[in-house]
C-alpha cells in the first residue's frame, strides 16, 4: 500500500495538481457504483470500494511507512484486487494511458 500511496500522491497531487478532496469525490462519490458489485444471492460486495477508499486515505498520510491499521490492514491485501482497484482509479480520472505506461501495457 505504501507504493500505491506514493504513486497516487505523486502523480495526481504533485504532477496533475488535484486537491485530495476533489480526487476522493471524483473517484469514490462520482463512481461509487462501479466499485460495488451485486452477487447472485442478492448480497452486495463493497470490498473494492473499501480498498479504493483506503488507497486514497493513505494519500498525504504519514509517509514513513507505519500503518496503524485504522484504514486498512496490509496483511489482508489481495494483489489482483489491489491492481484492479488501482487501475480503476486511473480510469475514473481519465488517466488510463499513464496506468498502461506504468504497467508496460501497449
Amino acid at each position: 500500500m505504501n507504493v500505491i500511496r506514493r504513486i497516487l500522491e505523486y502523480y495526481f497531487l504533485q504532477l496533475c495538481g488535484y486537491d485530495g478532496a476533489i480526487l476522493r469525490k471524483r473517484i469514490l462519490v462520482d463512481n461509487k457504483d462501479s466499485f460495488i458489485s451485486h452477487k447472485e444471492d442478492g448480497s452486495v460486495d463493497t470490498t473494492q470500494f473499501q480498498m479504493a477508499s483506503a488507497m486514497l486515505s493513505y494519500i498525504s498520510a504519514n509517509s514513513i511507512g507505519i500503518n496503524d491499521g485504522m484504514n486498512y490492514v496490509d496483511d489482508c491485501i489481495d494483489v489482483v484486487q489491489s491492481r484492479e482497484t488501482f487501475e480503476m482509479i486511473f480510469k475514473f480520472m481519465s488517466q488510463e494511458q499513464h496506468y498502461k505506461m506504468m504497467m508496460g501495457i501497449k
